[in-house]
């Protein structure tokens, strides 16, 4: 429960119980209210809230009315732990629930009590998938109340953005909510010329009218770890054409290839950064459209050649679909073929990929996750991973961590590790598993972390004959379906991390006597909690569950993190095929871990930092406006 001692624990859990009881006494005399009546509530909660009444002395009975609304149409009942969840949420704090407790359902409690004061609600989730889906799925309840749901998708248009955030409650994704913030920031820069145009000659809309959200002021964001922990650093852009000829990328990708390692150039995998020593590089041979760019473009253009050389990979980074380069969100695992690599980086893949050379483009408006969020008057979130990062969320965020207990036991059996040599002996060992437990009847999932890698078992898979279904980049039109029968008998369903999160996986007709879904990652991620993202679609609400990770020392994880200590492992092996039996071992993937998570969080806290100084700067009497071209950003 985040940073609190024992004692402070059982006094908000007290606390917490006691709402959920006096919530539970006001059940009696909702329960019997006609449809009408029920749906009036809302009317009076709104008048009572503007003659003085609090939202907070409010929440007992509009938490006990939505409940009744949710039983009524869609037959959900809220349990007593999503009503401490829902308070937890209108708190301004986060909620860390197990996967299939119900946030989606618990979120509305608080969503709606907010709508009651005027101010707009923004659920924030992962995807276009998850957004319509809840939208949809809970839109009934806010709408038996009288309240508007409005839907963001990347596909939306202008008007239907400005009518979808018109909504009581809006739902989106953090990318959609982002981009349309920085376009207003975009639409806004002109705005004093605007004005003027709008008073002199009498347009017939107003430069507000132009603009898409109405106001930053309630949040819950879904799976909050994962946007500002794992992308916490992640800038998100609108960028604007350079006018760079296509014969600049072409000329530093000849440069690039035509380099040496560790002389002319070095990479730090880590920190996935690449460094050119320009010094060493004999400039009078430079192709002359390079030469005459000036030296800081053109080790500015050499150095993104190098990156998409050595660094960014087809099917983990990006994928080519009809002759483009389409960016994989790293979060979610899906494809984003709105997004580009910014700065000339898109178009050195390009090149070396063979692919026409689209129109360079520069960021001139950007903003990182956090800060976008913290402008929020009130930000909640929710997950079922955030206890072990609630330190950093409090300390840079100013969020607490409260965890929710479960609503029945977990019953999810987590087998040992498996760690192989190789990687080819560790796909054959998951194979093996695989048609064991499929003869079995259980429902398998299997979670991978790249595109690639999900088709490397694919093939594998259908070399032995065994039926199984991909969910990754390519086929994500599929998701909704795939997801849908994953928990049958016998299903097997390999999937990048767009399985890891968001997703309840509900189970097939006598799975949960065979022991339920079981879950196989192929490897170890970058952080514990993205495994345990994973770990969590087996045994959801009490049902049975089992998970195994297998990992090999050639794995990403350790090649790039364990160098010293890979090497000492493998020369201990003799036998090929043969299991790592080493506690030694299983916890060096744990200490390559907390390697990344250290250096990531030293990052973001360094980021927030400058935020922070830049935001006292702004709010001083030195500030110089002319100075600032962003006075809402940093970057």
């Amino acid at each position: 429960m985040g940073l609190l001692g024992l004692a402070g624990k059982k006094k908000v859990q007290k606390r917490l119980w006691s709402l959920a009881e006096m919530i539970n006494r006001l059940e009696p005399g909702v329960t019997p209210l006609a449809d009408a009546a029920l749906k009036a509530k809302t009317i009076a909660f709104r008048k009572r809230y503007r003659a003085g009444e609090t939202l907070e002395g409010l929440l007992p009975e509009a938490f006990a009315v939505v409940r009744e609304a949710a039983r009524r149409t869609l037959g959900q009942r809220h349990v007593d732990v999503q009503l401490i969840g829902g308070a937890v949420l209108h708190r301004g704090k986060i909620a860390e629930m197990a996967t299939g407790e119900g946030k989606t359902l618990m979120a509305v409690l608080s969503a709606y009590l907010n709508a009651l004061s005027g101010r707009k609600v923004h659920v924030v989730t992962l995807n276009d998938y998850l957004a319509k889906r809840d939208r949809y799925w809970m839109g009934p309840i806010y709408e038996f109340l009288g309240m508007k749901v409005g839907l963001i998708q990347g596909t939306s248009t202008f008007s239907e953005r400005r009518e979808a955030y018109g909504a009581d409650i809006t739902y989106g994704t953090y990318n959609e909510f982002i981009f349309d913030y920085l376009r207003d920031h975009k639409r806004k820069e002109k705005e004093q010329s605007e004005v003027m145009n709008y008073l002199l000659h009498g347009e017939t809309e107003s430069p507000e009218a132009r603009t898409c959200q109405s106001g930053l002021h309630y949040a819950i964001v879904d799976e909050i770890d994962s946007i500002l922990i794992d992308a916490g650093i992640t800038p998100i852009s609108l960028s604007d054409a350079t006018g760079t000829p296509a014969i600049v990328h072409r000329q530093a990708h000849e440069v690039a290839v035509g380099l040496e390692r560790g002389v002319h150039f070095k990479i730090d995998e880590k920190k996935r950064r690449v460094t050119l020593s320009p010094e060493k590089v004999e400039v009078e041979n430079l192709p002359i459209e390079l030469k005459t760019m000036g030296k800081e473009k053109w080790e500015n253009y050499v150095e993104h050649s190098l990156r998409a050389v050595h660094l960014l990979k087809k099917d983990r980074d990006y994928l080519i679909k009809e002759g483009r380069i389409i960016v994989v969100d790293p979060l979610t695992g899906r494809a984003a073929p709105q997004r580009t690599f910014g700065q000339g980086l898109h178009q050195a893949l390009e090149v070396k990929e063979g692919l026409v050379i689209t129109s360079e483009t520069k960021p001139v408006l950007s903003i990182i996750y956090p800060l976008y969020f913290r402008r929020y008057e009130k930000l909640a979130g929710m997950t079922g991973t955030a206890a072990s990062e609630a330190r950093e969320f409090k300390k840079i965020y100013d969020l607490e961590v409260v965890q929710i207990p479960t609503y029945l036991p977990l019953k999810r059996d987590h087998h040992p590790d498996v760690i192989f040599r190789t990687e080819d002996e560790k796909m054959r060992v998951i194979v093996d598993e695989i048609a064991r437990l499929q003869a079995a009847g259980r429902p398998i999932l299997v979670g991978t972390n790249s595109v690639a890698k999900s088709e490397v078992l694919s093939d594998l898979l259908t070399a032995r004959g065994i039926e199984h279904f991909v969910l990754n980049a390519r086929q994500h039109e599929k998701e909704a379906e795939i997801i849908a029968l994953a928990g049958q008998r016998g299903r097997v369903t390999i999937a990048t991390n767009m399985a890891g999160r968001g997703v309840d996986i509900v189970l097939g007709k006598g799975v949960v006597e065979l022991g339920g879904l079981h879950v196989i990652a192929a490897e170890h991620h970058d952080a514990q909690r993205i495994d345990d993202q994973l770990r969590g679609r087996a045994g959801r609400r009490g049902d049975p569950g089992s998970t195994q990770i297998f990992a090999s020392l050639e794995d990403d994880l350790m090649r790039v993190y364990w160098k010293k200590g890979v090497k000492r492992f493998a020369g201990k092996m003799r036998e090929e095929g043969e299991a790592i039996h080493s506690k030694k071992t299983e916890k060096a993937f744990g200490q390559a871990q907390k390697i990344i998570q250290d250096f990531y969080y030293h990052l973001r806290k360094e980021l927030m930092k400058r935020a922070d100084q830049i935001r006292k700067w702004r709010e001083s009497d030195r500030y110089d406006p002319v100075m600032d071209r962003w006075p809402d950003l940093i970057f």
